[in-house]
């Protein structure tokens, strides 16, 4: 039996869920849909009503029968964007620091010392 919050079949690392919680939620999520929508289709309910049923249906349904894989989504998300962010953070340090160690102030540069003689051939 799972916990409270715990999709089934547990959060083992190795687990599809837990490696990829936006293509399991898109998956039942599409589910919920799919198999109300052929059933009504297959006892021959109009396809509008049998539309809007499944559509109504599967969005009840998934509030209740999705919510610890949206949770799981919702935190998978969350630490990407903090990763992302993390890594952002290291690039503009290391960034800063070659610009540091780079950086010359103009009168050290070599280019920055210009032979009188040779501004006037320039002119």
């Amino acid at each position: 039996m799972t916990g409270e919050g715990e999709p089934l079949g547990g959060d083992h690392n190795g687990s599809v869920t837990s490696r990829h919680p936006f293509l399991v939620y898109t998956a039942l999520r599409f589910l919920l849909f799919v198999v109300p929508f052929a059933l009504l289709l297959i006892l021959r309910v109009d396809m509008v009503w049998a539309l809007l049923i499944a559509v109504l249906g599967s969005s009840v349904a998934s509030i209740f029968v999705l919510g610890p894989y949206r949770e799981q989504l919702s935190m998978s998300l969350t630490e990407r964007n903090e990763q992302v962010k993390q890594r952002m953070a290291e690039r503009e340090q290391a960034e800063d620091a070659w610009d540091d160690v780079h950086r010359t102030e103009p009168s050290e540069s070599p280019d920055a010392q210009i032979d009188p003689e040779e501004s006037d051939d320039r002119h």
